[in-house]
Formats: structure tokens, C-alpha cells, sequence
């Protein structure tokens, strides 16, 4: 019984073991049997994908349209989520924000929320075509901490479109909160360095709108790129650009900003 395998039959199995039948890869493998096939592919850190597509299937390519909603969504998952090299979407938030996850999970037509622990809730999606035309839509690379989307796809933004993108952005990453001592709120964003442009243009778009000076973002001692935007007028303009657009917002975080009508604008 052999109990080795050579480094021939190890490039056959990571070429094909995601997504081919046990059948087909046992043929191309002198027969080896399905335990043995899985305990190989366990060590080469092979997943079977098409065991994965029953538990995560999703309609993606809304994530490719034009709408705002859409815009508000890619904003948090750039923010927040995963985007695998293997075509596989993924978000996980604490539980006390479950109600947005299912307004993500309905956006995109997932049905399996996932609860890990008691803290933490999840879903997945897995669509590689879908996944790599998203990432090239948004000028960023899989592995997006290194790599952060590119200055490009926001210029290219209409406003809506940006503004979207920005609140759904900071719904996932931002902070906001009221300033000491005073009933005005201010809005924070921490990323890694390599984000720091993004960040600047952020700032840079808004005080171009507003016709205001506020701060651009710029590195800590730690080596990330943080931003604090103390102008109450930025708050409340997105606050109005959620109602205006009609966007599916974070109430836990906006509802400390008040709501101002159109004409302050």
C-alpha cells in the first residue's frame, strides 16, 4: 500500500481537486481512494468548491450594477469584507449589527447567515468571474490591505455614486461619535498606510463640496493612515445624502448625526 505521493500527483490534485469530481481525479490518480485523496488535499490546504457552491450561492452581479444602492454596498465591503482569489465574498460583523448583514444578504440573494460563537455573524457568496469583474471594477487587488483600490475608480464616480460609496465605507470602517463636552459629532477612519490616498482624496472631494478646509488624512507613528473630520457640516450632509439617496445606512452610527433639509445644502 502506498502511502506516499510524489510531487507529479500533488500538481494533479491542486489542479484539480476544487472543482472535479472524486471519479475523474481517481482516474488521473492510479485509483487512489477517496480518503486518501481528501487527507492529501487537507495538507495541501486544498478546499473542495464544489461542495462550498451549495452553501454559498448568491446573485453577486448585482455588485456590477449602477444603482446607489449598489455604490453603498461596495463601499462596506471594500471596507469590511473579503474578496478571495478563488472567487469567494465574505463578511463577518459582531452580532449587534445582524440586521445589517441581512440587508446585505438580501441585496445580494443570500440565504445562509452563519452565526460563529455568540459575537460574530457571516455570509459568503462564491462567484470567481463575478468576483474578479467587481474587483476590477473597483481598481483594488484581492489581497486589499496591501493593495487598496486605485484613485481612478473613485474619480470616475459620479457624486452619487461617491458619496454612496463613501457612507457605505464608513459604515464599515469609520467611527463616529460625539465630540467631548459638545452635542457635535465627529467622524473617524483608521486603515492601514498603503490607504492613505484614498483617505486624502475622501477629505479632498468633500472640501470641494462644501467649499470647506478640513483636515486630510495623514500617517501615525504606528505606520497607518487615519483621518478625523471635527466639521459638523460633513455629518450632517452625508446624514442628508443617506435620506436623499435612499441609502440602507447604519442607524447605530447615523442616528447620533441630525437629520438638516435639502435647502441647507
Amino acid at each position: 500500500m502506498r502511502t506516499f505521493w510524489t510531487e507529479a500527483e500533488k500538481d494533479v490534485l491542486r489542479q484539480e481537486y476544487a472543482m472535479t469530481s472524486y471519479r475523474d481525479i481517481q482516474k488521473k490518480l492510479n485509483n487512489r481512494t477517496q480518503i486518501a485523496i481528501n487527507i492529501e488535499a487537507s495538507k495541501l490546504g486544498l478546499v473542495k468548491i464544489r461542495k462550498l457552491v451549495s452553501r454559498m450561492k448568491g446573485e453577486l452581479s448585482v455588485l456590477l450594477g449602477d444603482s446607489n444602492e449598489t455604490y453603498y454596498w461596495l463601499g462596506f465591503l471594500v471596507a469590511d469584507g473579503h474578496f478571495q482569489e478563488r472567487g469567494l465574498l465574505s463578511v463577518t460583523l459582531a452580532a449587534k449589527d445582524l440586521h445589517h448583514l441581512e440587508k446585505l444578504a438580501a441585496f445580494l440573494k443570500i440565504t445562509n447567515i452563519k452565526t460563529r460563537r455568540s459575537s460574530a455573524v457571516s455570509i459568503g457568496a462564491l462567484d470567481k468571474y463575478i468576483i474578479n469583474l467587481v474587483c476590477k471594477k473597483l481598481g483594488i487587488d484581492h489581497n486589499k490591505t496591501k493593495h487598496p483600490m486605485s484613485i481612478e475608480a473613485l474619480q470616475a464616480m459620479t457624486d452619487d455614486h461617491f458619496y454612496s460609496f463613501l457612507i457605505g465605507f464608513l459604515d464599515g470602517d469609520g467611527c463616529i461619535g460625539f465630540q467631548t463636552g459638545r452635542a457635535d459629532v465627529n467622524i473617524r477612519i483608521s486603515c492601514y498606510g498603503t490607504w492613505m490616498p484614498v483617505l486624502q482624496y475622501f477629505g479632498q472631494r468633500l472640501n470641494q463640496r462644501l467649499g470647506i478646509h478640513s483636515p486630510l488624512a495623514k500617517l501615525n507613528k504606528r505606520g497607518f493612515a487615519s483621518v478625523q473630520w471635527t466639521n459638523n457640516t460633513i455629518a450632517r450632509f452625508l446624514k442628508h445624502e443617506i435620506f436623499t439617496l435612499n441609502l440602507p445606512a447604519l442607524s447605530r452610527k447615523w442616528d447620533k448625526v441630525s437629520y438638516v433639509s435639502f435647502c441647507d445644502f
